[in-house]
């Protein structure tokens, strides 16, 4: 609510009501909420009504307006006070400056003055509440987040959340937002969203949720899933969110597309991660019907629907023969077919891992009693820990990284391979630590040495142990480092050095990396020298 609530308080009736009547008030979005003829009056009126600003006069009897603003300061220090006084009262306006009080009318006050301090004032109670709001959110957003990645239920306890008195009616609900096809988004960029993309993205679903009256809380809760609480005063219309979400669908900032996956509402905040995860859990939905922007959640768990699907015997047979044979051909072509009859059924891409993982194990198991040489070298290839379902997102991307993996396990179990695969690896790690300082993307890197970047991302891990973007950041961090102890260069200009364009990003990497900033960092080394 953006209007200052205004209680009137003189001991004379006539002047309450001739305030109240003849000023505009609504020139300066005040209300008069009430008047009261005396200090005790006006102290119960205050406890009583939403009073965020006291017009009263000095002199009146049981309770002058100097002890009135000394008890109001004592249990409501928020609200503010102007005092009307006389020419002869300059001991109370002193005695009030004592208080804290600064606002101070003559009279008889003219009514363009009276109305101009009161119009600041109310815009400085106005400022104070936007910020007062600003904190309430970040607590909360900071406790939803904790909640979220790994904290207890507890820490949003109705008792331990903080609220307004029109709360407790409140209904919330999750948004969970995700870029189609991550992978090969993210492939492009070659590192994480920049700070400038991440708040792009949550600036257009927090405005379109804000135009339907619903008070956002949004983080990321991984990469490619932005995770928004909406506080709804009245349950908005799914239809009418439907269609606010799917204006934004196709971002013209990010030139991507969002698909979105909405829970159901509630009520009780100790609910808060079951729902929250409900819409993270219905993204895995997403490409059941590519072409449909936004999902609702039918429940609390609003999990996607998962068929009872088995692997059918051919496919089994012909990515075995593939193996057997060394044919990637043959091996993309049943991978390509077995994803085609998966994507007609309506399985979403959960189920399209689920069912790779013992495809995996069917071609392991059978390799080795086949007895083929070096099987167990291709079950080194920790699938649980790469296969990342907020990225590989569509069957296409799953598809790629399904094959590139598949021919990097088929490799393992050829003579020389595993050799062969080191040493593209450590072309690789050169070709790197050369170009570090530069705009360097794994796609170039791929190419350089001419293998599929969903392949090079395979045996890039397998035989780093990390992935490009981290194992590159590393270099960076650790080049940086040497440049913050040994030169006097500004923070700005040795991330360009290093080879970040993005200034913030360079210090939100360098601050993930080392638990402090470039500029902390600078000052711990330069304490050890001195």
């Amino acid at each position: 609510m953006n209007n200052v609530n205004l209680l009137i308080v003189d001991d004379e009736p006539i002047i309450c009501r001739g305030l109240r009547e003849t000023v505009q008030w609504e020139d300066a979005e005040v209300t008069v909420i009430g008047e009261a003829y005396d200090g005790e009056e006006a102290l119960r009126l205050i406890a009583e009504l939403d009073v965020d600003l006291v017009l009263t006069d000095i002199c009146m009897p049981f309770m002058d307006g100097l002890r009135l603003a000394e008890k109001v300061k004592e249990t409501m220090p928020h609200v503010r006070i102007v005092i009307l006084s006389g020419y002869g009262e300059f001991e109370y306006a002193r005695q009030a400056v004592r208080l804290g009080i600064e606002d101070f009318l003559l009279k008889p006050a003219e009514i363009p003055e009276m109305l101009g301090m009161i119009s600041r004032i109310a815009g400085e109670i106005r400022k104070e509440r936007r910020l007062d709001f600003a904190r309430r959110q970040e607590q909360r957003l900071a406790r939803i987040r904790e909640l979220m990645l790994g904290g207890t239920e507890a820490n949003l306890s109705p008792s331990s959340e903080p609220s307004e008195p029109h709360e407790a009616a409140a209904e919330y609900r999750f948004v969970a937002s995700q870029i189609v096809r991550g992978a090969e988004w993210l492939d492009k960029l070659d590192e994480p969203l920049s700070p400038a993309a991440m708040e792009c993205w949550k600036t257009g679903v927090d405005s379109a949720l804000n135009r339907l009256g619903a008070q956002p809380l949004s983080f990321y809760y991984h990469p490619n899933v932005l995770l928004t609480l909406c506080h709804e005063q009245e349950t908005t219309d799914e239809r009418l969110l439907s269609e606010r979400l799917s204006e934004i669908a196709y971002h013209s900032v990010l030139g991507e597309k969002l698909v979105f996956a909405v829970s159901a509402t509630f009520r009780d905040l100790a609910e808060t991660k079951r729902y929250g995860m409900s819409a993270v859990h219905l993204l895995y939905a997403a490409t059941v019907d590519p072409d449909r922007s936004v999902r609702f959640a039918s429940g609390a768990d609003g999990s996607c629907r998962s068929l009872s699907s088995e692997l059918a015997p051919d496919t089994e047979k012909r990515i075995l023969q593939a193996f057997i044979q060394n044919d990637k051909e043959q091996m993309d072509g049943g991978i390509r077919q077995w994803i085609t009859d998966l994507s007609a059924r309506g399985c979403p891409v959960i189920e399209l891992f689920r069912l790779y993982e013992e495809l995996r194990h069917v071609v392991l198991r059978k390799m080795r009693s086949s007895g083929v040489k070096n099987a167990d070298q291709a079950a080194e290839f920790p699938l649980a820990k790469t296969f990342d379902l907020h990225l590989y997102n569509t069957f296409e991307t799953a598809g790629a990284f399904i094959s590139a993996e598949m021919h990097a396990m088929m490799a393992a179990v050829q003579p020389g391979t595993l050799g062969k695969n080191g040493w593209l690896v450590e072309r690789a790690l050169g070709y790197i630590r050369d170009r570090s300082h530069i705009d360097l993307k794994a796609s170039e890197v791929s190419a350089w040495l001419k293998i599929t970047p969903s392949y090079f991302s395979v045996i890039f891990k397998q035989h780093v142990g990390c992935g490009f973007t981290e194992y590159v950041n590393g270099l960076r961090i650790d080049r940086a480092k040497v440049y913050l102890s040994d030169t006097h260069d500004r923070v700005f200009e040795i991330a360009d050095k290093v080879g970040y364009k993005d200034y913030k990003y360079f210090v939100a990497v360098f601050k993930a990396t080392t638990g402090v900033t470039p500029t902390e960092y600078r000052n711990l080394e330069t304490g050890k020298v001195g």
